[in-house]
């Protein structure tokens, strides 16, 4: 997926399960030091979570494995852990059989 405003960026995501952003006007790629247990279905950028709120442009990858869980991840520091989402949508919503992750 091309990132929404800065040019040049692709994220990636593989059968592996890794993640990864791609500069293709530097030709640099970095990966997540988080990844799914499956293969990568699913990514999109969108508006980072106010944990990332340093971020000038506000904006964070997600993606979603063949396991159901969905990543957030933070496009400059790749090599932090990413964000179990699945966690937060759990708690907020009181579920009492928890979904995937």
């Amino acid at each position: 997926a091309w990132h929404p405003y800065r040019e040049g960026l692709l994220s990636f995501g593989t059968e592996e399960g890794r993640v990864g952003i791609y500069d293709a006007n530097s030709g640099t790629m970095n990966t997540s030091s988080t990844y799914h247990e499956k293969s990568v279905y699913s990514m999109s950028w969108g508006y980072a979570p106010t944990k990332f709120k340093e971020d000038p442009l506000k904006t964070a990858l997600y993606t979603c494995g063949g396991e159901g869980t969905i990543l957030c991840h933070k496009p400059k520091e790749l090599g932090n852990a990413a964000v179990k989402v699945n966690s937060y949508i759990a708690a907020e919503n009181k579920y009492k059989n928890q979904p995937p992750g």
